[in-house]
């Protein structure tokens, strides 16, 4: 499941699905209780003081990493719909309004945990946890050209040296998430597509291999590579046949 995707109210396995009715004109789920797959469900450690991620929110600069790590946090919160708009309040029964609103703050604090004190303002003061997300997002989601070209850089001078192939591969990977995470490609519907991203991590692996030292080019170096853990990447495909020819 995609960062974004939040399974609720799922009719295909009733012993498991939240109680609700589906409004035969909106086709939306009308929640009329709670129990622990109920997007309004809490458990005693979701609480305001709770810290969902590590990171803190400096702006654009680190924007992108925070953002992510905050939808894999709320993902396992099962929450993340009250930042991206698909828990609204409408969406569930007068009566549950006020659990609404109790989560939603929740929701709200967390976020408030986790930006640098120049940003409270723009949480503390909002009433809807999404309206701070959207604003978050239309503030900070930029590109920031200076930090593409630091790990673009980066990337393209990184040589092996001292480091073991793990450790170089571990960088190597580390660099390219920044890269990817401060530089977003844009996605495509089109079959084509898949060829042009396997072409793209093709030259990805050139590059790889250009930094590996001298001795690693001229020798197999299976044992190195059964420690990258890429058996089902298109790297580890690749690197494997290398192995093996």
């Amino acid at each position: 499941m995609a960062i974004g995707e939040e399974t609720v109210g799922d009719t295909s396995h009733p012993a498991t699905t939240t109680s609700g009715n589906v409004n035969s004109v909106t086709g939306v789920t009308a929640f009329s209780s709670i129990d622990y797959n109920h997007p309004l469900f809490l458990q005693p450690i979701d609480t305001p003081g709770s810290t969902l991620i590590s990171l803190r929110l400096t702006g654009s600069d680190n924007y992108a990493l925070w953002s992510r790590s905050m939808r894999i946090g709320l993902l396992g919160k099962s929450k993340l719909g009250f930042v991206n708009g698909r828990f609204p309040k409408s969406r569930f029964e007068p009566e549950l309004h006020d659990q609404w609103e109790t989560v939603n703050v929740i929701v709200l604090s967390w976020t408030m945990n986790v930006v640098r004190r120049g940003l409270l303002s723009s949480v503390v003061y909002a009433s809807n946890a999404h309206k701070v997300w959207e604003d978050l997002n239309e503030r900070f989601n930029k590109v920031n050209g200076s930090r593409v070209l630091y790990f673009h850089r980066e990337i393209h001078t990184l040589t092996q040296g001292t480091m073991s192939v793990v450790d170089y591969f571990s960088k190597w990977r580390d660099l390219w998430d920044e890269f990817d995470a401060s530089m977003l490609c844009p996605g495509c519907p089109y079959p084509e597509s898949k060829k042009y991203a396997q072409h793209f991590e093709y030259h990805r692996l050139l590059q790889f291999l250009m930094g590996l030292n001298e001795s690693y080019l001229s020798r197999p170096f299976s044992r190195e590579i059964g420690l990258l853990h890429c058996d089902n990447s298109f790297e580890g495909r690749v690197l494997k046949e290398r192995v093996d020819t």
